[in-house]
């Protein structure tokens, strides 16, 4: 008899599976499409009935303020938080000071879809924080990210 290796996905599947025909259920025709950006998974079951789920788009900044800008960087950035909390798609927006260092400041997003992230972009009170900010900034990282799951959403 011959032996196969079967990797960790193979193990889930059929774990899955088994799973599945216990409970009298069994996801069949698993989708997944893409449309500009925006990835929808769509499980059909049996039943033919289909579950939507759009993914939501993340993303993780570190900003660096100008030495002893830190405080001021802050105090903008919390006002960005009140103005995006009331857009459209905004679903987290959290400010945050780096204990170690006063000059980072630390912001973590999550929005509905990528698209909803970039039309905060365009709004007229956004545009003008961006402004005020800038002369103060040093440096800037930004990490979009796939939001998983979590506590708090």
């Amino acid at each position: 008899m011959k032996k196969f290796k079967v990797g960790f996905v193979g193990r889930m599947c059929f774990f899955l599976c088994i799973c599945s025909f216990s409970m009298g259920t069994f996801a069949a025709n698993v989708k997944q499409k893409t449309t500009e950006n925006v990835t929808t998974n769509v499980a059909a079951n049996v039943t033919g009935k289909t579950k939507e789920n759009t993914m939501k788009f993340g993303m993780q900044a570190v900003l660096t303020a100008a030495p002893g800008k830190g405080q001021e960087l802050s105090e903008i950035m919390l006002q960005a938080a009140e103005i995006v909390g009331k857009l459209d798609g905004c679903e987290l927006y959290l400010v945050q000071q780096a204990i170690a260092d006063e000059s980072k400041v630390l912001i973590t997003e999550v929005w509905l879809s990528q698209e909803a992230h970039q039309a905060s972009l365009t709004n007229e009170a956004v545009r003008a924080l961006i402004g005020k900010a800038r002369p103060i900034l040093e440096g800037m990282e930004h990490h979009p990210a796939r939001y998983l799951g979590g506590h708090g959403l």
